[in-house]
């Protein structure tokens, strides 16, 4: 990382998309758990990678709750940038603004991502 936190040359990162974090798991729960469970198993999952394949962060995409992202993030090993979806109403994007006040934000949304190579 640059002086700025930027990415100094390649660099390769993780994709979560809708954790519905504070919603009731109703899908194989017995097995899998809660959706806090299964987020944090992401995080358990990129921490056995190794080298090029373990991400440098991680992309949260909508329906994060951060009501609740904010009580696991000390279990988080890696930075998380988020993109709001349609359950992140004002208030609850500006509640990602304090943990994480590196974000996505405006009107655009993010449809792709690639490897970034400078």
């Amino acid at each position: 990382m640059d002086p700025r936190g930027e990415p100094a040359g390649p660099f390769s990162f993780a994709v979560i998309s809708d954790p519905h974090l504070a919603e009731k798991a109703s899908w194989e729960v017995a097995a899998n758990g809660t959706h806090v469970d299964r987020f944090l198993r992401c995080f358990e999952a990129m921490a056995k990678l190794t080298g090029a394949e373990k991400p440098d962060f991680a992309l949260i995409c909508g329906d994060i709750h951060p009501e609740e992202l904010a009580k696991c993030l000390a279990r988080v090993p890696v930075p998380l940038h988020t993109v709001a979806g349609n359950h992140e109403t004002k208030e609850r994007r500006s509640q990602l603004a304090g943990p994480l006040p590196r974000r996505f934000q405006g009107r655009r949304q993010v449809v792709g991502l690639l490897r970034f190579q400078p």
